[in-house]
């Protein structure tokens, strides 16, 4: 008993890890001065300052080269004077391997951070990246974006995403192999008279990843249904668990696996304000509390 009580601080500091430091003027490789921006240099890439564009297309910030970090600083790069309507990116990198996204504040793109991998071959290329510690705000389609292999998104806000002409609404979406941890997804919505659903956190391919100690609330569809937590067919040996799920007023709301053969559990899950029938086609692990 006493080794316990010696060993469980240790434990705890494992669990409350802290959030990643800004980088020092040191550390930084440059700096990134105005928008747009292309990066071709391998390093680490600071801001100094919040930073402002009213970009309808493109980049804010664009990666044409692997191994680079991406630190804010807590800035902000913002794209609101652009209007709902842009399809411009905030940090756009396309086939990248191992991209570092960090303690930025990104409003008003199209996609906030959108990491995209390119199937070459039949096999998806790309990843090895880090989204963490963001703020990403009033995307009108999607908030965060990652895929590829051996990926990693966690400590997010990810807020007010939607109500732009996009026809598929998302808070983070992912495809490949990647684990989704201790992220907010906060209202997503759907354009009036769109009749479109909305998803909160979406899932596909890639085998064995953990979606864990999220919260998504505030599903806003236009019509359909918000999902709050989905895996598609082709992810693989997936397991959700210790998410809450806040049902909005709407109804029709729900989380939900589509597994289809493969092994999909969920576990220790809380979903409020949803039917006691949600979570078809997850294998059961125990511990989901589905209150109405």
């Amino acid at each position: 008993m006493a080794r316990f009580f010696l060993l469980l601080p240790i434990f705890v500091s494992a669990w409350l890890a802290p959030p990643a430091q800004a980088e020092t003027h040191r550390a930084c490789t440059g700096y990134i001065t105005s928008l747009p921006t292309v990066i071709s240099k391998q390093g680490t890439w600071c801001l100094l300052a919040d930073l402002t564009t009213a970009q309808t297309g493109g980049g804010a910030i664009e990666l044409v080269s692997n191994n680079i970090t991406i630190d804010c600083n807590g800035h902000r790069l913002g794209n609101l004077a652009a209007g709902p309507n842009t399809v411009a990116f905030g940090v756009l990198g396309v086939n990248r391997r191992n991209i570092v996204v960090r303690n930025c504040s990104v409003r008003g793109f199209r996609v906030g951070i959108y990491l995209r991998g390119q199937f070459v071959d039949l096999a998806l290329d790309g990843g090895g990246h880090v989204v963490e510690d963001n703020t990403v705000q009033g995307s009108t389609g999607w908030g965060i974006v990652v895929d590829g292999l051996d990926n990693l998104v966690r400590r997010n806000r990810v807020l007010d995403i939607g109500l732009g002409s996009e026809l598929n609404i998302r808070g983070i979406s992912t495809y490949g192999t990647v684990d989704i941890l201790d992220n907010l997804v906060d209202t997503v919505s759907s354009a009036p008279g769109s009749g479109r659903p909305v998803w909160g956190i979406t899932l596909s391919g890639g085998d064995g990843q953990l979606v864990a100690r999220n919260q998504v609330r505030n599903l806003m569809p236009d019509s359909g249904f918000g999902w709050a937590i989905t895996l598609s067919t082709n992810a693989r040996r997936a397991v959700i668990r210790d998410n809450l799920m806040v049902k909005s007023a709407l109804d029709g709301s729900q989380f939900a696996c589509f597994a289809s053969g493969t092994v999909q559990l969920a576990r220790d899950n809380v979903a409020l304000g949803y039917p006691a029938n949600v979570g078809t086609g997850c294998m059961d692990g125990g511990g989901n509390l589905i209150l109405p």
